[in-house]
Parts: C-alpha cells; structure tokens; sequence
C-alpha cells in the first residue's frame, strides 16, 4: 500500500472533529469535497433594492470562505493543492473565477473559493435606461454545501533553453480546432498539383531537373509535392 501524504489542517471552529475534515465522494474519487463555512458573498456594485431583492450594476464575483488553512507534509517538498470545480456547478450559475485554484505548497492562508456569477436572461432588469441584475439565490451554493474539490498534485521543476529551430512534430503549430480541420502546409496548398499547361513550349532536361530539385526540396519541409505534364510535353523531351 502506497504511503499516504499528511495534511495539517489547523483546529478551528469549523474543523473540530474527524467528521469536519474534507472527504472523497468514494474510495475511486479523485478530489476530496470542500463546503463552505459561510453565507455567500456577493461582490458588486450595487444599483438598487427592489422588494428585498438586490440589483447590481455589475458583480465581480461571489466569495466563500471553507475555513481550510493547512501545513503539507514536509517529506513532500514538490507538492501543491489545486482547488478544481465539482460536477454539480453544472446545476448552478457558477463559474470557478480562476478555472482552478492553485495553492502554493508553502502558503497557509484560508482557502477561498471565488466565483463568476453568469446572468441569465431572467436575472436582468432596464432600470432608468441601464441594465441591472440579480443574483437567483437558488442558482448558487449556500452555507453548508459542497463547493469544490482540493487535488494534490507533483511540481516539476524545469529548466528553460533556447533554441534557434524546433524539431517537427505530427501535431505541429495549428492552433484552436486545428486538429479537427488540419491546415494544410502552405507549400504543399500551393504546390501539390503543379500542371506548368501555361508551358507550350521550351521545355528541357534542365527546367524538369530543376522540378524535381524543387519536389525534393517542398517534401523536406514537409509537403507532399506531385508535378504532372501533360502527355505531349513529356513525348516534346523525348
């Protein structure tokens, strides 16, 4: 059985008892659950109160304290904790506001977990020409829930070198979605079907040497280069 990493997590109002600490959904998950010990926070600038309700001019985000401060295990120098969204945010109007949360391996401030709220075409209101929102309470977390998932994971340590070319790679430089519609090399669009029908006349050993000089060259950059003629230009060098 692999040795387990210890995480010191400091007794406090929230953390008392082995129950109070973070715990996996099953024995196969991969994060352990994190709740929140607090009401959530909404950070915004507020426009108005309507009814009790609460308009915003804009939000940058919903906060949640987890009561979590933690010392990791000092055998395990290259370690850090990431703080991932769980499956349930789907139901919500939630957006982790930092994708994942990434905790250095020697900080021991309070986990906070920080959220985008997303306006839903509901939430909106036109108040005296401008826009406002509020936040659906049944579409965010409450005191008590589980809000997200801690993750330890390896720290590598790289060194960085220049280099004045980089090798090929199946893969290459495409960038988004590229993978899904490959981008052809640009001399091998250009190229790939070289006809030269414009040539009615003056073709030699030399121009269709110099062709196969410039085939060989295009298929070490990577292109797959085919050069035809038609049947009389071949039967003319001959």
């Amino acid at each position: 059985m692999n040795k387990m990493m210890k995480v010191y997590i400091l007794r406090n109002e929230y953390y008392k008892t082995e129950d109070d600490l973070p715990k996996k959904a099953t024995q196969d998950s991969s994060g352990y659950d994190i709740k929140s010990v607090s009401k959530p926070e909404i950070v915004g600038e507020l426009s108005c109160d309507i009814e009790g309700v609460a308009y915003y001019k804009s939000i940058k985000y919903i906060q949640y304290h987890t009561g979590i401060y933690v010392n990791l295990d000092p055998e395990y120098k290259s370690i850090d904790s990431l703080i991932f969204p769980r499956s349930s945010i789907s139901k919500y109007n939630l957006q982790l506001a930092n994708s994942i949360g990434l905790c250095d391996n020697g900080y021991t401030g309070e986990y906070l977990a920080r959220f985008n709220y997303l306006w839903q075409p509901e939430d909106l209101l036109v108040m005296n020409g401008s826009l406002v929102g509020r936040v659906n309470c049944e579409k965010i977390y409450k005191l008590g829930d589980k809000i997200a998932q801690l993750k330890y994971s390896n720290i590598i340590d790289v060194e960085f070198i220049y280099t004045d070319k980089l090798s090929a790679t199946e893969r290459g430089s495409g960038g988004f979605g590229s993978t899904d519609n490959k981008t052809p090399n640009p001399i091998e669009e250009r190229y790939k079907y070289a006809d030269f029908e414009s040539f009615t006349y003056g073709i030699n050993h030399d121009f269709i040497d110099k062709l196969n000089e410039f085939a060989i060259f295009c298929r070490q950059a990577g292109a797959e280069v085919y050069i035809s003629f038609p049947n009389y230009y071949k039967e003319a060098v001959h």
